[in-house]
């Protein structure tokens, strides 16, 4: 295995959560909407596709974020945590189409909001020669 810095394997395992995260939703949200909230499997398929609409603006603002000496990139990272926090929250509670399609569009801006503060940080943290290294 190459030898990476610390906290690329940390920011890996952020990243390995986040999709198993994100999977188990896309898995799960709709047999669980469907058999035990009674949502149409359409409103389910559109409440879900939903977050792909604010996944692209949290990826915009999450690089500006990311860049910015105000926010950057350890902020915006807590700010995406944050946000998809309460994402789960919402999610949890969601008995309607209304409140599930606003926790869909909340975890989409959290997670667009992770990639590109994530891919920077790796990107600073990083040498083009750090994976090819030799492991003794």
């Amino acid at each position: 295995m190459p030898r990476f810095d610390h906290r690329v394997w940390i920011l890996f395992i952020g990243r390995l959560l986040s999709q198993f995260g994100t999977g188990f939703t896309l898995f799960y949200a709709p047999i669980f909407f469907v058999n035990q909230v009674g949502l149409s499997a359409t409103a389910v398929g559109i409440g879900i596709g939903s977050g792909s609409i604010t996944g692209i603006a949290g990826r915009i603002l999450g690089g500006s974020f990311a860049d910015s000496r105000r926010w950057g990139r350890r902020k915006t990272l807590l700010l995406s945590a944050a946000v998809s926090a309460i994402a789960c929250f919402v999610l949890a509670a969601a008995d309607n189409l209304p409140v599930f399609v606003i926790g869909n569009l909340l975890l989409g801006f959290g997670v667009g909001l992770y990639w590109p503060a994530t891919e920077a940080m790796i990107a600073d943290i990083t040498t083009p020669t750090s994976a090819t290294k030799p492991t003794h």
